[in-house]
C-alpha cells in the first residue's frame, strides 16, 4: 500500500542511517518533513528550514520539505521558501489568530504558488518557560481555533488546509470544517489512545475518510523513527479492520478499500500532485 507520513518532524538526534531504514522499510513512500523552529520544548530542535532542507536533499523523493510559515515576516517570504525548494509550509506559534488579516497576503501568496499549508490547530500546550521561542513565550489557543481556519478556508478558495491533529480536542468542529469546505483536510497525528474514535467516526459516521491524511507527529512523542513503520502498519489494519475488509469482495470491503488508500497516503500524494503542478 503506498503510505504517506504527512506530519514528521526530524528528531535532533536522527541520522542518517535512521532515516534510511525508513526508506528502505517498504511500508512508507513519502514523509512530509515539516520545518519548527519555535519549538524548543525539552531542550529540542524539531529543525529549522535549512536544516530540513539539508536532510531532504539526501533523500530526494522520499523526505518532502516544509517551509515554516514565519507569520511575523513579510508575505514574500512565502516566495523565498517557494525559490528554495520548499513544496508547502507549516504554521505554528502565530503572535494573532491565523485569520487575522495582517496574513491573508501570506494566505494568498500561498494559494497562488498552490503550497499547501498544515496548521497546527485546536488546543495549544502551556509549555514551561523556554519552551517556545516566541514573543512572552506561550500561544493562547484562541490563535490556532478552528474557526480561524473557517475563515481562511472561505477566503482563500484556492489554498489547501490541511489542520494537524484533528483539531484536538474539538473534533466535531473539525469534522464540519472538513465536510463543507473542499480545501480542507485533516491529519490524524496523535497519540493513539487520543485519536482513535474520533477518526472512526469521522470515517464511519461523518464520512469524511477522503478528507484525512495519516501522520505520526512521532517527534514530540520521543521515541524512535522506526516507529514510524509500526504506527503505518497499525493504522492501515485499524482502517482495515474498521471495514471488514478480511472478509473480501464485498461492495463494503471495496469502498472501503478506497478510503484506507486514501487516508493512508492517496489523498496526501494528490495534494503533492496539484502543488508539483504549480513549476
Amino acid at each position: 500500500m503506498f503510505v504517506v507520513d504527512a506530519h514528521f518532524h526530524l528528531p535532533p538526534n536522527v541520522t542518517d542511517d535512521d532515516l534510511k531504514l525508513l526508506a528502505d522499510s517498504g511500508e512508507v513512500a513519502k514523509i512530509w518533513l515539516l520545518s519548527l523552529p519555535t519549538f524548543t520544548h525539552w531542550g529540542l530542535d524539531a529543525g529549522n528550514d535549512d536544516r530540513i532542507l539539508k536532510v531532504s536533499e539526501k533523500f530526494p523523493g522520499f523526505l518532502v520539505p516544509f517551509g515554516f510559515l514565519d507569520l511575523t515576516r513579510p508575505a514574500s517570504v512565502v516566495d523565498e521558501l517557494k525559490a528554495r525548494g520548499f513544496v508547502g509550509l507549516k504554521a505554528h506559534t502565530p503572535p494573532k489568530p491565523y485569520g487575522d488579516e495582517s496574513y491573508f497576503e501570506h494566505y494568498a501568496r500561498a494559494e497562488a504558488l498552490r503550497m499547501p499549508v498544515v496548521f497546527h490547530c485546536g488546543h495549544f500546550w502551556q509549555f514551561p518557560e523556554g519552551g517556545l521561542a516566541v514573543e512572552g513565550g506561550y500561544v493562547p489557543t484562541w490563535n490556532t481555533s478552528l474557526y480561524t481556519l473557517d475563515l481562511i478556508a472561505k477566503r482563500f478558495p484556492g489554498l489547501t488546509i490541511i489542520g494537524a491533529h484533528l483539531g484536538w480536542p474539538y473534533f466535531q468542529e473539525a469534522m464540519a470544517l472538513a465536510l463543507t469546505h473542499s480545501n480542507v483536510y485533516f491529519d490524524v497525528s496523535l497519540p493513539l489512545h487520543m485519536v482513535i474514535q474520533a477518526a472512526k467516526e469521522a470515517i464511519i459516521e461523518k464520512d469524511i475518510g477522503t478528507k484525512l491524511l495519516f501522520g505520526t507527529d512521532l517527534f514530540l512523542l520521543r521515541v524512535p523513527v522506526r516507529k514510524v513503520i509500526e504506527r503505518a502498519i497499525f493504522w492501515r489494519q485499524y482502517l482495515e479492520a474498521i471495514f471488514g475488509l478480511e472478509l473480501g469482495g464485498t461492495p463494503l470491503a471495496e469502498a472501503g478499500r478506497q478510503i484506507v488508500e486514501l487516508v493512508m497516503g492517496r489523498t496526501a500524494e494528490r495534494i503533492l500532485s496539484g502543488a508539483a503542478s504549480s513549476g
